[in-house]
């Protein structure tokens, strides 16, 4: 493939050295016009970047509009180079317009060396011709080497012709040292995505991995640091200018290495600004690593100045539709939030969580789902909030396609058996949680596999606010009662039971039992509090989700069923007791800080079936007086 792409560049390249340059330039452009249309790849890229340089100052028109001439700048610049590099200096000198001399002459007089950091702006190739300006400084560039090193060879020689000394990126350190304490000028393009070696730091607002090799320069050696800036002054006319010094120095301390970098940074979008057209707009500045994404485990980390205001990264998680799942998948949608500082996340659910979502600290914004709305509606609900990633929680293939079809850049989860048509970053069956693994560590894994704290699992951080006063709750201690569960009889403990449970509560301890669960389960509850004799109400089917939330957090304990109210008290840190029969609590039992889980082990359970087929042993088995204890040992410690 190295030899064809070099036949390709040599067949351009010499026919680009027996036209006229103005001819090139003319053709660059129409050439550049035209690939803004096929490279499709490409454009999105540049009008991305474009969005997230500008997003906040442009509208889409003009994003597309400079994005189109930037590829056409870019086609001229690239074809007309080619002829330039074959003229005599003195030629090219003439379509070169320097400013700022001066500035590199002072600073070259302080005998500490001269390190220029360039951008690829304009018809930066030139920057190879500079020093015809300048005669008595030696100037040197520090170049990443091209796959093909072919097309390498002839470009290095090209600017080692034009008199510049080139030095290849692995020898920097050692040779640009040398050549900075001999008092020569060193430049580099410092405005590369540098992965996993890089620093993160903002660059037009948002977190990009930068090389701090100036920072460290100037920290060794104390060079002054100089911005240099291309840019077209007309078609075929090119100024180049050296700006003010970079303030490296306070007090007479040079700045740490990423402080030095950020303020680099902060130049090089000063001087983009100046003529965003001329920006190279198709490289991937703010690319999104893969698979570590967020940025726990990257060596170098981040750095970012105290009170500056990041643009998200902005990252949607299609949640569980069950709440008990829901509230499951919380600790790795928190990991997710706090893997790297500039994450927004957005929750897709379905309309009936989005109250729960709304109480939970770590979502910054919701989208809902309605009930029947189909994959492509959803889609044309992502497709404005122009998203980085999407990551898909649950194993269906339908929950994968909204995010396919919105065409979000990453879209991650688990593999399946069809989703991994839908998605561009699978995480493998092997991160999924044993079979002796709790639930939760299923989604965690997926949160690790995209970099998120390993040695971390985070209780959920549930607050809600609903207005409850309209149900007149008692000032004493409440007893939450959950007597269903929405997946079947087989998860409920009898009802009788229930009732003789609550009976012996009330004979020991003064309580208010609230009963609740969904419309379904009205009619067992109200017999249940009838058959218990005791000082209750009945909500079920009454409150929302989130007035379910505040009621929950006025208990003094609950009990319950293996069910999503089982779950969200948990998680609301509700002292919880659980009954559980055919599921299995290792599994999905409640996650947080206060539990009494109830399980006697039969030889048929864990049987996961919705109905006992049998003589439902493994809940007959657990004794009301046992569930009185457990409840009182919460409840009233020294009753029990």
């Amino acid at each position: 493939m190295k030899y064809i792409s070099f036949a390709i560049f040599s067949l351009v390249y010499f026919y680009c050295t027996l036209l006229p340059v103005g001819f090139l330039l003319r053709l660059g452009r129409w050439m550049g016009f035209l690939f803004y249309y096929i490279d499709g790849a490409h454009r999105k890229i540049a009008q991305f970047n474009l969005r997230v340089a500008y997003g906040d100052q442009w509208d889409e028109k003009k994003i597309r509009t400079v994005a189109r001439e930037s590829f056409m700048r870019l086609g001229s610049n690239f074809l007309s180079y080619i002829k330039l590099a074959q003229i005599p200096t003195d030629k090219i000198i003439s379509r070169m317009e320097p400013r700022g001399k001066e500035i590199l002459l002072d600073a070259h007089k302080k005998g500490k060396g001269v390190i220029l950091v360039t951008s690829h702006m304009g018809n930066w190739e030139i920057y190879a011709r500079v020093h015809k300006f300048m005669p008595t400084l030696k100037f040197s560039g520090i170049y990443q080497k091209l796959k093909n090193p072919l097309i390498d060879k002839v470009l290095v020689d090209i600017r080692t012709n034009g008199g510049i000394d080139m030095i290849e990126k692995k020898y920097a350190w050692e040779r640009g040292l040398k050549k900075l304490r001999n008092n020569e000028v060193l430049n580099f393009l410092a405005d590369q995505h540098t992965g996993d070696v890089g620093v993160w730091i903002p660059f037009f607002g948002r977190l990009a991995s930068s090389t701090n090799l100036a920072g460290l320069f100037a920290k060794k050696t104390g060079s002054i640091i100089i911005p240099i800036s291309c840019r077209q002054k007309s078609v075929g006319q090119w100024i180049i200018e050296a700006h003010d010094p970079l303030e490296s120095e306070v007090n007479g301390e040079v700045l740490d290495p990423n402080e030095i970098t950020f303020r680099i940074n902060q130049h090089l979008e000063k001087n983009i600004s100046l003529s965003p057209e001329d920006y190279f707009w198709v490289h991937n500045r703010w690319k999104t690593p893969k698979p570590n994404f967020l940025l726990h485990h990257y060596k170098r980390g981040y750095f970012i100045p105290p009170d500056f205001p990041l643009k998200p990264f902005r990252i949607l998680i299609r949640v569980p539709n069950w709440l008990g799942d829901a509230i499951m998948a919380m600790p790795a949608v928190s990991l997710i939030k706090h893997g790297r500082p500039d994450t927004h996340v957005t929750i897709l659910t379905r309309e009936n969580l989005s109250d729960l979502w709304h109480g939970f600290k770590d979502a910054d914004s919701i989208i809902t789902i309605k009930k029947g709305e189909s994959s492509n509606r959803i889609a044309h609900k992502l497709e404005t909030e122009h998203f980085d990633v999407s990551i898909t929680l649950p194993n269906s293939t339908s929950s994968a396609l909204p995010a396919f079809f919105a065409e979000i850049p990453r879209r991650v989860g688990y593999r399946g058996k069809w989703r991994k048509l839908l998605l561009n970053q699978t995480i493998p069956e092997s991160r999924r949680h044993k079979n002796d693994e709790h639930q939760m560590l299923d989604y965690i894994g997926i949160a690790r596999e995209i970099g998120a704290d390993r040695n971390l699992i985070p209780l959920p951080q549930l607050r809600f606010e609903a207005d409850i006063t309209r149900f007149e709750l008692p000032m004493q201690k409440i007893i939450i009662v959950a007597s269903g569960a929405e997946y079947g009889s087989a998860k409920r403990w009898p009802a009788a039971k229930f009732a003789e449970a609550c009976r012996l509560i009330a004979l020991k301890e003064k309580v208010y039992f609230i009963f609740v669960g969904l419309e379904s389960d009205c009619e067992r509850n109200d017999k249940i509090i009838k058959s218990a004799n005791v000082a209750a109400s009945n909500l079920s089917g009454l409150t929302t989700l989130s007035e379910l939330g505040a009621i929950l957090q006025k208990a003094t304990a609950t009990l319950s069923n293996d069910s999503g109210v089982m779950h969200l008290s948990s998680a609301l840190g509700i002292p919880t007791i659980a009954i559980f029969g055919s599921t299995d609590p290792v599994l999905t039992g409640p996650i947080g800080p206060k539990n009494k889980i109830i399980h006697h082990q039969v030889e048929c359970s864990p049987c996961f079936l919705r109905e006992c087929p049998i003589d439902f042993r493994c809940m007959n088995a657990i004794s009301p007086e046992e569930v009185a204890q457990a409840v009182l040992g919460m409840v009233s410690p020294e009753v029990a």
